[in-house]
């Protein structure tokens, strides 16, 4: 079972929580610990509930949205963080291969002495 606020049931339904709250004392509209049942919304107001679930449906394309949203900026960060990380790696292993080109340069020096 689906429950909402009844503050969300009232903006969605487009009436007041007055008469939500109307509603759940005379037993029309089934609650659960202060939220109230979509089922019931359904059978008190079935031309707004469509209405409802269209609302529904908006919320969660939003949810979706900002979520990939927040999704694309930690992939960007995290794209940042790894070009940095290789940009460091290539210039560390850069100095590795000068150094060992250096100590290659030395010892051939000494080989070709003797």
């Amino acid at each position: 079972m689906i429950y909402i606020s009844v503050s969300k049931a009232a903006k969605m339904l487009g009436i007041t929580r007055k008469n939500i709250q109307k509603d759940i004392f005379e037993g029309i509209l089934e609650t659960h610990e202060g939220l109230v049942t979509l089922d019931s919304i359904r059978r008190a107001y079935p031309t707004k509930a469509l209405d409802l679930d269209y609302q529904r449906n908006l919320d969660n394309a939003e949810e979706i949205k900002n979520n990939a949203a927040l999704n694309i900026g930690k992939k960007q960060i995290i794209e940042k963080e790894n070009e940095r990380y290789l940009k460091q790696k290539i210039l560390s292993l850069n100095k590795t291969v000068s150094l060992l080109r250096k100590e290659n340069d030395i010892l051939r020096e000494k080989l070709e002495e003797k």
